[in-house]
């Protein structure tokens, strides 16, 4: 998770001053970012409180995740999209950055979960 937030910090390094996503783009990483950093806050949470699970908040966050990475690489192959490729590689590597923190997450919480009851909680079919 900690290289995945590096990469994130790096790729908005190397578009500095400008911006590493367009603006049409940045309610939706603003919403990815929020949820990336709870999922963190409760992983860190239920390491230091193995009394209690957490596997299946953030499955379910990731699933969010996962539908705000879809719809952002939906606007990257839109014909409409107008930022050119440099761009588009941003917001696609951006998102999968961003999807892979979040099933981190998860996987983490998985386990915990097993440590904690003993048994490997799976995730709902949808």
């Amino acid at each position: 998770m900690g290289d995945l937030a590096r990469h994130v910090a790096e790729q908005a390094r190397r578009r500095h001053p400008g911006h590493a996503m367009p603006e049409e783009t940045r309610d939706r990483f603003a919403t990815i970012g929020e949820l990336a950093v709870n999922a963190a806050r409760e992983v860190a949470d239920l390491i230091v409180n193995l009394d209690r699970t957490g596997f299946m908040a953030l499955h379910n966050a990731d699933d969010l995740i996962d539908n705000l990475e879809q719809s952002l690489l939906a606007s990257v192959s839109d014909n409409d999209w107008s930022h050119g490729v440099r761009a588009g590689i941003d917001v696609a590597l951006l998102a999968r950055f961003y999807e892979r923190f979040a099933d981190q997450a998860a996987s983490i919480a998985r386990r915990l979960d097993y440590v904690t009851t003993g048994q490997l909680p799976k995730a709902p079919r949808g």
